[in-house]
């Protein structure tokens, strides 16, 4: 949960001496960015059931954010691109391009921000998330994006004292890794409504230890509740041990629409971990609960 309820940290722009060219207009146009992210992504895989999927592909993202204008609004967009380089039309499957071995282009954020307060903001429109069960996906050539709204802050935190991140909104709809097209969150789930997901959650952290929850509904489809503790205790002698647990509870809501039946399951993880010297060892133990199966994730 670390990573939610956070802004992305800005990467230097694309074009340095425009700012330069740019330093006495104001803020708004002053610091924008552009920012060119290009992959070049080949997978060669063979699957379980003896299928066969390889692909070259080269793309990215092409992104615009500007400056605050007043200090109160920004405004960005992000086009990702992904064409094939080499791509049999008998191994398809890589999640690098669409089906059929398919490049693709595609308008994944399209945002503005607004400051309520300091380091309170509220989100519009077309972006992204990094939650336990409603992020990027960053694994290929370009990310899941979200249509929806959310309001996000930061309350304490300075010079080492506790911190609380929060987040909540309203996510409409998706757009996976290799789709040119935003669905609705309860058709991508295997609905055949149009519902979007509600999203509550804080993260608590106070010097190497915090604790976080988070919620997702969809009225009618499906509720997923998750939480999580982590500690990182310091030795002598550079030596350092994590200890993290986490928790996930499932269950259908309302009309069942999902599957057309109720269902409930859970999932409990523990993890710890020893590091010493660059070194790093990991015991972890994962278990899933009973009920009638676990929702397959986007």
């Amino acid at each position: 949960m670390e990573r939610s309820f956070r802004l992305l940290p800005e990467r230097p722009g694309l074009v340095p001496w425009l700012k330069e060219q740019l330093k006495d207009a104001p803020p708004f146009f002053r610091d924008t960015k552009i920012d060119v992210n290009l992959r070049t992504y080949y997978l060669n895989q063979r699957k379980f059931d003896d299928s066969h999927a390889e692909a070259l592909a080269s793309g990215g993202a092409l992104t615009y954010r500007s400056g605050w204008l007043l200090d109160r609004l920004s405004i960005g967009a992000t086009l990702y691109v992904s064409e094939p380089l080499y791509a049999p039309a008998d191994r398809d499957g890589t999640s690098l391009l669409q089906d059929g071995q398919r490049g693709y282009a595609v308008l994944g954020q399209l945002y503005a921000r607004m400051k309520l307060f300091e380091g309170q903001f509220l989100n519009l429109y077309r972006q992204t998330y990094d939650t336990p069960y409603m992020n990027r996906n960053d694994n290929r050539i370009t990310p899941n994006t979200f249509e929806g709204y959310s309001l996000q802050g930061t309350v304490g935190g300075k010079d080492g004292g506790p911190a609380l991140r929060y987040g909540g909104g309203y996510v409409t709809k998706i757009k996976e890794r290799t789709s040119d097209m935003f669905v609705s969150m309860s058709r991508q789930a295997g609905a055949a409504v149009d519902r979007g997901v509600g999203v509550l959650g804080a993260l608590f952290s106070h010097g190497e230890a915090s604790i976080g929850a988070i919620d997702y509904y969809s009225e009618d489809i499906i509720n997923i509740g998750y939480a999580e503790a982590k500690y990182v205790w310091s030795l002598p002698h550079d030596v350092g041990v994590l200890f993290a647990a986490q928790y996930t509870d499932e269950r259908s809501v309302g009309g069942d629409l999902l599957k057309g039946y109720g269902f409930r399951t859970d999932q409990l993880g523990v993890k710890t971990e020893a590091s010493y010297a660059g070194a790093v060892l990991t015991l972890a133990y994962t278990r899933v609960g009973g009920g009638r199966g676990w929702v397959r994730r986007g």
